[in-house]
């Protein structure tokens, strides 16, 4: 039977040989596309693991309306397992003269929490320096040592508006090409994002807080169990920031209580 078989099969081929080939090309490809789509998906995940764990790519976010203050940033990094916490202050900021929508970072001296990958040039070291999101550079033909220009924004959040062009950076936090979030001026969309030294920022308070855990750092970011604690220190971490809520409020009402008496004495007095 096994003879038989072989002999009907040889002669098969001898008879269609460009069939058989074609069918055996099939075969090889379609062999070929399966091992490639098998290896490709632990292959982008380890080096997406990678690049988090260089850059710090922070676990958890936390952000509030009211702003985050240092009374805060203690309550976290008492918090068992916290290992870093990095403080950012933000601005949205209509630049007009650019014809794009730029978010601000601000940038600590020491920055354990997602670091920036430089592409070219360095970080912004003192005051009136700044970097660039890569994509700016790509569409916006901006170079290294330009004067770079941002104009006043309703809030006026920054001390100043001319800035050096030192460096083009990426960032963890976007890890696709184009999209960089959405913003509440302009047309509603971030073009691309720059850096630059804290200390040029006005406000006092904190936009955000962004932490990294030692337990989350252990496991694979995409990860069931990875999500599953994730999930349970967020919760654990509003729970220990949900009686801060009245607190914030009464430390802006203070902030802000010198100001009223003197307009109010100023009302008073004609």
């Amino acid at each position: 039977m096994k003879k038989t078989l072989l002999r009907s099969s040889l002669r098969e081929i001898r008879q269609a040989p460009g069939r058989f080939l074609s069918i055996l090309g099939i075969i090889f490809l379609g062999v070929a596309f399966f091992v490639g789509i098998s290896a490709t998906g632990p292959n982008m995940k380890q080096a997406a693991e990678d690049y988090f764990s260089r850059q710090q790519l922070a676990d958890l976010t936390i952000a509030s309306t009211l702003g985050l203050s240092d009374t805060d940033r203690q309550i976290i990094e008492e918090m068992p397992g916290v290992t870093a916490v990095e403080t950012e202050q933000i601005a949205d900021i209509n630049a007009e003269n650019h014809r794009a929508v730029i978010r601000v970072f601000s940038l600590s001296t020491d920055r354990p929490v997602n670091q920036y990958e430089v592409t070219s040039g360095r970080l912004p070291q003192k005051s009136g320096e700044i970097a660039l999101d890569q994509a700016a550079q790509n569409s916006g033909g901006f170079e290294l040592d330009e004067s770079f220009e941002l104009p006043e924004s309703g809030e006026n959040q920054l001390k100043t508006h001319t800035f050096t062009i030192v460096g083009f950076v990426n960032s963890p936090e976007y890890i696709e090409n184009f999209h960089r979030g959405n913003s509440t001026v302009g047309n509603g969309t971030v073009d691309y994002f720059a850096v630059i030294p804290e200390e040029d920022f006005k406000e006092s308070a904190y936009a955000r807080f962004l932490v990294r855990f030692d337990d989350l750092s252990q496991m694979e970011s995409y990860s069931v169990a990875y999500q599953t604690k994730r999930d349970q220190i967020s919760a654990e971490v509003e729970k220990k920031l949900a009686p801060r809520a009245q607190g914030r409020r009464q430390e802006l009402i203070d902030e802000a209580q010198p100001a009223i008496d003197e307009a109010k004495e100023q009302i008073r007095n004609g």
